[in-house]
């Protein structure tokens, strides 16, 4: 939802010129501003211009480029993409899903965590939970790990369905140390195939 301002923000500008041209109308109408005023406070005019001049540009700069790079400058961005593959089993089929996290921000990416919710569209729709995944060796268990900017983690998990089931829809859910969160869904079907994107 847009902030309540952000719908007027570009008449402020415009509103603020127009405040200035007033109180300068009112100082000339009362005699505070006349032309032997001007003419004799010429250089403190000059120089006072010269520095709202400056003040101005540096506002403007500095305004433009927050906007520019609002949400752009030391925030995470994630990529998810998902690849599936199935593999016959005697009773049921078994899912196979990597999952590629590639860091496109310009910070690296802390201690993610990702969670992966399959739902089982068959007779009556249904949720699992996928855990099982494969772990890390036990060496990088007990260490932080990180994505580093331009670079990639891959996650490989596994779910069983059962054969009745015609498709699985599975959501990714992707979680950095700050909480900010990246989800990415994929529908497959549920039946003996190539791997697909």
């Amino acid at each position: 939802m847009r902030k309540p301002w952000h719908e007027s923000s570009g008449v402020i500008p415009w509103l603020i010129i127009v405040a200035l041209l007033l109180l300068l109308a009112f100082l000339i109408k009362k005699g505070d501003v006349t032309s032997t005023a001007l003419i004799n406070n010429k250089d403190v005019i000059d120089v006072g211009l010269k520095v709202i001049t400056s003040i101005f540009f540096i506002t403007a700069g500095t305004l433009s480029y927050i906007r520019f790079f609002k949400g752009r400058t030391l925030q995470a961005k994630l990529i998810i993409t998902p690849t599936c593959g199935t593999i016959q089993k005697p009773d049921d089929i078994l899912h196979w899903i990597e999952v590629e996290i590639r860091n496109t921000g310009s910070v690296s990416v802390w201690n993610y965590t990702i969670n992966i919710t399959a739902k089982v569209h068959g007779k009556e729709d249904h949720h699992l939970c996928v855990t099982d995944f494969v772990p890390l060796p036990k060496d990088l268990q007990k260490h932080e790990h990180l994505i580093d900017v331009g670079e990639s983690a891959f996650e490989h998990a596994f779910l069983s369905v059962p054969c009745e089931a015609f498709a699985v829809t599975f959501q990714i859910l992707v979680y950095d140390q700050s909480k900010a969160a990246w989800t990415r869904c994929i529908t497959v079907s549920n039946k003996v195939s190539d791997s697909k994107n």
